[in-house]
């Protein structure tokens, strides 16, 4: 019986591709014990309290140097060491046979410790770029396994995919089929994009918007003002909503979705075998929600709007043309098996 300790977070998309993944491992081992390390964050704490396949979570406060503040550096600087020392802990008292690191600086920090450790490392890239932490980690790692199809960058790579790809489209075959053409959701993470709510406003105020039923999620930050730009009361075509707990279980009820491009959330999209629209974060590391957003234009997997390019004008345009993407079933991304590939990897891992 071995011990995994699975380490990322600071966003639910480092989280999300691990848990089918955790999922197929506890089916095929059941006597395993599986550790997850998250950040400190009330969503990243309920995610995985809800798992019943976690045995055991450690959350950590990790925040990252932002400002010129000295104080404020210094007591991030402190709790860096004391999460260090905490991290040590961990593995000396549970001695993991295989740790996987799954992004977010609290991955960096942790796959170091076990590096030093000499505990075997599996990482994880769910973007088109790849990430800070697992750039800096990535000479530690006996595989690298992408979601993305990326140029050579370690010795043992794997193009994969994301997991939660497997996990929608299980979800998708046993959901009921969407009523009608025309249900539409817009949504941009569970803060929202004022750029993107201003786009849908603008939609859902114009005759356009009567050919469609529209779920609006704004994000939590810009319900209220959203609400209010759209007059008190529901129209029968539309609801606008914060945000949702079961998000990818109330994407089965789209036709059409418009999402930023947050690769795990791609994945989702491309599970649920849903046409999609993608307006990449510019606000994000280097730039990678654009890198991520073009892979899958270049497949005909998605139209994509940049924030630069964003009006009225071309939301509709492109809502009219977004059934005129026609996948090709044998495409590359969409015969991935990634839960499977993942665990695969691991138990070739734990065998050498």
């Amino acid at each position: 019986m071995a011990t995994l300790i699975f380490v990322g977070g600071g966003t639910l998309g480092h989280i999300y591709p691990a848990l089918p993944v955790i999922k197929e491992w506890k089916k095929r081992h059941p006597g395993d014990t599986i550790i997850y390390l998250a950040c400190r964050r009330s969503s990243e704490q309920k995610l995985l309290s809800s798992i019943p396949e976690i045995d055991e979570c450690h959350f950590f406060p990790l925040r990252g140097l932002a400002g010129k503040n000295v104080f404020r550096k210094a007591r991030v600087l402190f709790g860096i060491v004391s999460d260090n020392i905490r991290m040590r802990k961990i593995i000396k008292l549970y001695k993991p046979s295989l740790v996987v690191g799954m992004g977010g600086s609290i991955s960096g920090l942790f796959l170091r410790i076990s590096h030093k450790a000499k505990c075997p490392i599996i990482i994880h890239e769910q973007n088109a770029v790849i990430g800070k932490a697992n750039k800096w980690s990535l000479k530690w790692a006996e595989y690298f396994l992408t979601s993305f199809l990326l140029s050579p960058l370690h010795p043992r790579q794997k193009w994969i995919g994301n997991p939660r790809f497997d996990e929608a489209k299980k979800l998708a075959n046993n959901a009921k089929k969407a009523h009608g053409y025309t249900n539409l959701m817009i949504v941009s993470g569970s803060l929202g994009a004022k750029i993107i709510n201003k786009t849908a406003i603008a939609f859902l105020k114009s005759p356009h918007s009567l050919a469609y039923s529209t779920t609006l999620i704004t994000g939590t930050r810009y319900f209220d003002e959203c609400v209010q730009a759209l007059g008190a009361s529901q129209k029968p075509h539309f609801k606008v909503v914060p945000f949702s707990d079961n998000l990818l279980e109330l994407m089965t009820e789209a036709n059409i979705i418009v999402s930023r491009a947050g690769g795990t959330t791609m994945f989702e999209i491309l599970g649920l075998n849903k046409p999609m629209i993608l307006i990449p974060s510019e606000n994000v590391s280097d730039n990678h929600q654009l890198s991520n957003a073009l892979s899958f234009a270049r497949e005909n997997l998605a139209f994509v709007i940049e924030e630069k390019n964003l009006s009225p004008e071309t939301f509709l345009s492109c809502l009219n043309r977004a059934w005129s993407l026609k996948k090709d079933p044998v495409n590359p991304y969409l015969m991935l098996k990634a839960t499977e590939a993942f665990c695969e990897t691991m138990e070739k891992v734990l065998k050498e």
